[in-house]
């Protein structure tokens, strides 16, 4: 005779016999009720699958017991592992949490340099000078050294003289140890007129010194030799350390040139005088050519306005950085601890300025430079034997041309601002701005031009050469082939495009198109619009085509210029 018992979930009773079943501490369950029961997978025990925890890292189910026990969630995804497979993670609040490996790994998870622990990124300080990361309390801050870059409150050091020189300042990168007791030391003697910082390129750190004038230097020049003899004093050395010497930038103009001629002569200077600077710099051609490179290549015919495009398309490492809004910035000279070499350095500067400011360059020599102004230069000059007979030759750009040579599709700059008294704001009359030739009817002494640099305009007329003051130049062809792609159909032009119609443009009557517009104006600037169509302007109606209802040839604006 079979032995029965009650479900203690359904109440069903069980054949013991003939019939599974589970019995949990003591009670019973049936097969049917057995579905929501799992065996825990640590302690084998027979659970609720409500009371079990499924554990993706062990691929099994586990009670809850076992979880408080053995295992912790991870603070960054959620899931649940062993804690002997965890790693401990301290916030900056000093509150201690578990993370998993594979949130170690690919996760924002550092250790500092200095304890070893691991934090997360938003707890970690980066360490300029080092090149590592430290926790809040490892990280070795300075009482006298700034972070990289983290001043920017500066002050003119003047003598109040109306007749002081341009401000300019350097920046002097030192190598050493005890940073931040030899900047302290240097604070004393020089107070605020200097801020030192991180940098990263040295194992030191970097003087900074707020504007100066050069009658403000000449009356603390003492307090400057001073810092001198500290430097030397606690051994430090300038291997592969960098002078950099900035003028203000609103101060180059004068009565007869703006800031940007002054650049432009500055540039010319430094780029026929290379040879002899890179000499005066104490610095190799190859550490040059990566921190400090000139515009042009030796032997290369210096153009002036071939030079003034080179310019603009460079970034900061080159000999004249222009790139900052208040300063340019001399990148070529090496750090040096010799005050006599710094006062020979700051002297060049001075000259080189003040000669592209006189505007007077036809002709100039490298011995016209170091003999304008100073004394230091002339001796540091003759000590490193820097001699040359060369001269300054400004070669112009040729072609200066009058508007009635352009062609419909010419692209030109303008050269020189010009006024146009009686016509309304062109938008396209400031000087080195591209333009396009749009239009162009020598019988009534029109041009029309078109500037694709301000969304939406359509080109403006110039008539009248009485009211027209001003040149154009000429861009060389081979210059814009990055400008403008060769011919295109319309059938294989792309939505977006921007073109120039090359030949008249007509509608391909097949497609039964309306007679309102014969075609398109050969010079019309037309848009690819997102649509799919071709969209001009016409007697200010506005016309849509599709690519295949139009032939004849275009040319695809690449890029803005």
């Amino acid at each position: 005779m079979s032995t029965e018992i009650i479900c203690k979930d359904c109440g069903a009773i069980i054949d013991v016999e003939n019939e599974n079943y589970l019995e949990i501490d003591g009670e019973y369950v049936c097969k049917d009720c057995m579905d929501d029961y799992v065996q825990c997978e640590e302690c084998g025990e027979w659970c609720s699958i409500e009371d079990v925890q499924w554990v993706e890292s062990e691929d099994a189910y586990i009670c809850q017991d076992c979880l408080d026990s053995e295992f912790t969630q991870c603070e960054d995804c959620g899931g649940y592992h062993r804690i002997d497979d965890m790693y401990l993670v301290t916030n900056s609040y000093g509150d201690d949490y578990y993370i998993c490996e594979h949130c170690r790994d690919y996760g924002d998870y550092y250790t500092c340099a200095s304890c070893g622990n691991l934090f997360h990124t938003d707890d970690l300080r980066y360490h300029e000078g080092h090149d590592c990361d430290y926790c809040e309390n490892c990280y070795p801050y300075n009482e006298n050294i700034m972070e990289y870059h983290d001043f920017n409150d500066w002050q003119p050091y003047t003598v109040e003289n109306r007749n002081e020189s341009i401000l300019k300042g350097f920046e002097l990168e030192v190598s050493g140890d005890d940073c931040d007791f030899v900047a302290g030391t240097l604070k004393d003697i020089l107070g605020d007129f200097t801020v030192y910082e991180e940098d990263g390129s040295v194992d030191g750190f970097e003087i900074i010194t707020n504007p100066f004038s050069r009658q403000y230097w000449i009356k603390n020049s003492e307090k400057f030799k001073e810092v001198f003899k500290i430097l030397n004093k606690y051994g430090y050395d300038n291997c592969g350390c960098g002078l950099h010497v900035h003028v203000n930038r609103k101060q180059l103009e004068t009565d007869n040139l703006f800031s940007d001629d002054i650049i432009d002569n500055i540039i010319l200077i430094m780029e026929t005088f290379k040879e002899e600077l890179t000499k005066f710099s104490r610095r190799t051609q190859s550490d040059l050519s990566h921190w400090a490179s000139f515009l042009t290549d030796d032997g290369e015919e210096l153009i002036f306005e071939e030079l003034k495009k080179k310019k603009s398309r460079r970034g900061r490492y080159c000999a004249l950085n222009i790139t900052n809004s208040n300063t340019v910035e001399f990148r070529i000279f090496k750090g040096t601890l010799d005050y006599n070499e710094l006062m020979a350095t700051l002297e060049l500067v001075d000259n080189i300025v003040d000669i592209a400011r006189s505007n007077k360059l036809e002709g100039l020599t490298w011995n016209d430079i170091v003999s304008f102004s100073g004394s230091f230069i002339t001796d540091y000059v003759n000590d490193c034997n820097i001699e040359s007979d060369k001269k300054l030759h400004i070669i112009e750009k040729e072609d200066n041309c009058n508007y009635q040579k352009f062609k419909v599709g010419d692209i030109v700059t303008i050269s020189e601002n010009y006024s146009h008294i009686g016509y309304n704001d062109m938008k396209v009359t400031s000087k080195d701005k591209f333009i396009i030739v749009k239009i162009s009817d020598y019988d009534t002494d029109q041009i029309a031009v078109y500037n694709p640099n301000i969304w939406g305009h359509n080109g403006d007329l110039i008539g009248d050469i009485g009211k027209y003051d001003g040149h154009l130049w000429y861009v060389d062809k081979s210059y814009l082939n990055h400008i403008i792609e060769p011919f295109k159909t319309t059938k294989n032009l792309n939505i977006g495009d921007r073109v120039l119609i090359r030949d008249d443009l007509l509608l391909n009557k097949s497609y039964g198109q309306d007679t309102f517009v014969s075609g398109m104006v050969k010079g019309e600037f037309v848009n690819v619009s997102t649509v799919g169509s071709i969209s001009f302007r016409v007697k200010e109606t506005r016309f849509n085509y599709t690519p295949e209802m139009c032939v004849g040839k275009v040319a695809h604006e690449n890029i803005n210029i």
